[in-house]
C-alpha cells in the first residue's frame, strides 16, 4: 500500500500564486452565486477538474471568462 499524504488545506500554488480554487471562492470572484458557478460548470462555460471529492477551477480560467464578460459588456 502507498503511503497516504497529508491533505492539503488552503488554496493550490505555485512559488505563492495561487493556480486553482474552490467554486467558493470562485464564485465570490466573479461576484456571483455559487448557484450560478455550478450552473456554468455543469454546462460546460467554466471547466473543473476533481482533486478527490473536490472540485477546483483554474484561476486562470476564472480570470479568462471575467474578462469575456467584459468584452462583450461594451
Amino acid at each position: 500500500r502507498r503511503p497516504r499524504l497529508p491533505r492539503q488545506r488552503g488554496p493550490v500554488t505555485v512559488a505563492g500564486v495561487r493556480l486553482m480554487a474552490s467554486p467558493h471562492t470562485a464564485a465570490h470572484m466573479l461576484d456571483i452565486s455559487r448557484t450560478t458557478l455550478y450552473q456554468l460548470m455543469r454546462d460546460g462555460t467554466l471547466q473543473y477538474g476533481r482533486i478527490g471529492r473536490n472540485r477546483r477551477l483554474l484561476v486562470s480560467d476564472i480570470e479568462s471568462y471575467a474578462r469575456t464578460l467584459i468584452a462583450h459588456a461594451d
